[in-house]
């Protein structure tokens, strides 16, 4: 298996029924295969990597846009999200990886959230019939 990429390839399922073992071999040199019906993409052929190798690989490539200065659309930032488990987000063009909450943070976060919510009870706020009204819910 090479360690390059090609350009993603697309294709016709027509084309794929025709030619399986050739796409095959395609995916099994790191490469990704997507179909398409009537013109539609609606499935993509990539290779098969276990969770781990997965998570670097995407990594990786979050990264080539974050740290290389390369901007993109809103489409590609699209595109590449839509294909990774990693947290991340759009800014001006780049890609920004978000990195999870510590546990620490989740604790506190948790500890806080109780804190208020013991302090708020049974209180009115000025501004929350407003919320309410705003959000078409009824909160207890």
């Amino acid at each position: 298996m090479t360690n390059e990429r090609e350009p993603q390839k697309t294709i016709t399922a027509t084309d794929l029924k025709q030619n399986l073992g050739v796409y095959l071999d395609h995916v099994m040199d790191n490469n990704e295969v997507v179909i398409t019906k009537n013109g539609q993409k609606i499935a993509r052929l990539v290779p098969y990597i276990t969770s781990l190798e997965h998570y670097f690989y995407l990594r990786e490539k979050a990264l080539d846009y974050a740290v290389g200065g390369r901007k993109v659309s809103y489409e590609e930032f699209m595109e590449i999200s839509e294909k990774s488990d990693l947290r991340m987000e759009f800014i001006n063009g780049e890609i920004f990886l978000l990195s999870s909450p510590s546990i620490r943070h989740q604790r506190i976060s948790g500890k806080l959230y109780i804190l208020f919510s013991q302090y708020l009870q049974g209180k009115s706020l000025p501004w929350e019939d407003r919320l309410l009204e705003d959000l078409g819910a009824y909160c207890h």
